[in-house]
């Protein structure tokens, strides 16, 4: 009885600091965290939703670290916003890999870890819609 007692209590132990060790933040999604465009707020806009994801596997299929913020412009002028994530990524090291008028993509390279920006504006029938950030985080 006391050794199966002790036996439980072993697995419980390695069970309770396996989960607890899992919910660590990886080295990836603490990098992305990092980043200045992480907790950039556009001048006027209002922060509708935030969403971070570690790296893992799901039935085997890989998924990396990301941030995702969304955010409602109001009345700001879209190209006015999309300027100036422009000029926070390229003073934040980013390299500027694509330019739409609705659009910003680019790359950062780290040590361990590559870098990916987008942020995308919406509109809807002419009216300024949702700024949408996405910081992903993939293996080098």
């Amino acid at each position: 009885m006391r050794r199966s007692l002790l036996g439980l209590l072993a697995l419980g132990l390695v069970v309770g600091g396996g989960w607890w060790w899992s919910q660590r933040p990886g080295p990836d999604l603490v990098l992305l965290r990092e980043d200045p465009l992480a907790g950039w707020v556009p001048d006027g806009a209002r922060v509708e939703r935030s969403r971070e994801s570690d790296s893992g596997t799901t039935l085997g299929m890989p998924h990396y670290a990301r941030i995702t913020r969304i955010f409602s412009l109001g009345d700001q002028d879209p190209d006015t916003v999309l300027d100036e994530a422009r000029v926070v990524a390229r003073d934040a090291g980013w390299t500027i890999d694509a330019r739409r008028d609705d659009a910003l993509n680019a790359t950062r390279h780290e040590p361990d870890w590559r870098l990916e920006l987008t942020v995308v504006s919406t509109t809807v029938e002419g009216v300024p819609g949702d700024l949408f950030v996405y910081l992903t985080a993939y293996p080098a």
